[in-house]
């Protein structure tokens, strides 16, 4: 689709998704970890040993128990153990988010693992025992590719207008070039309005922080 053209000409890659929460009872509810654990297992590659890996990550985006006008990241993978246990079916949904539940049995042939936690052995255990925590931080917007956000979001506020593309050109007027085109949103905006070859080549001139064709600048 759109999103992955563009991001492709902006030399771009999927790294993971995003989930916004307001929730503190739990790092991450039991349908998330799932759901997480089958996105690392779609987008695994294969590593240079031969095996597949993945390097797809889980963010948080939670707000502050304490001040909830400050929304900190977090970033998570799920264990290599809850990818497999994912891949082989073995967790059935859960009527309680903060547990995850093993399946039962379904015959004398269908082996089932026995699961020990705070030790003890059960079908159910919190899903912050298949949680790796992940470092994270910013190198700064100097190193971005995407250097602005202004442009109104896609999926947020209806689609954007020709009178959104103006305005948003009068507060960019004092960058010139490629700088005032990297924005990821106007880019979606302009995929809707123009040729997909010219907005390739603005994306791919932001990447490379090359003039745009004077035949396309707007």
């Amino acid at each position: 689709n759109e999103v992955d053209i563009i991001g492709s000409a902006l030399g771009l890659e999927k790294i993971g998704w995003i989930v916004t929460e307001t929730n503190n009872d739990t790092v991450l509810s039991e349908k998330q970890v799932r759901f997480a654990a089958k996105m690392q297992e779609e987008f695994a590659v294969k590593h240079s040993t031969g095996y597949p890996v993945s390097k797809f990550l889980t963010i948080v985006m939670r707000q502050d128990a304490k001040n909830q006008a400050e929304v900190k990241p977090e970033v998570y993978m799920i264990s290599d153990q809850g990818q497999v246990l994912e891949r082989e079916g073995l967790f059935v949904n859960s009527e309680k988010r903060k547990f995850m539940r093993i399946r039962e049995s379904t015959g004398r042939t269908d082996l089932i693992p026995n699961f020990m936690a705070n030790n003890k052995e059960g079908k159910e255990f919190e899903p912050e025992f298949l949680l790796v925590n992940v470092a994270h931080g910013s190198s700064g917007n100097k190193f971005a590719v995407v250097k602005h956000s202004e442009f109104p979001v896609e999926n947020r506020s209806g689609n954007a207008t020709k009178n959104d593309l103006k305005e948003y050109f009068k507060l960019m007027k004092r960058y010139s070039g490629h700088v005032k085109y990297a924005d990821f949103h106007l880019l979606l905006y302009l995929f809707r309005v123009l040729d997909l070859d010219t907005v390739f080549h603005i994306a791919e001139s932001v990447f490379n922080e090359r003039p745009i064709s004077d035949s396309i600048e707007l």
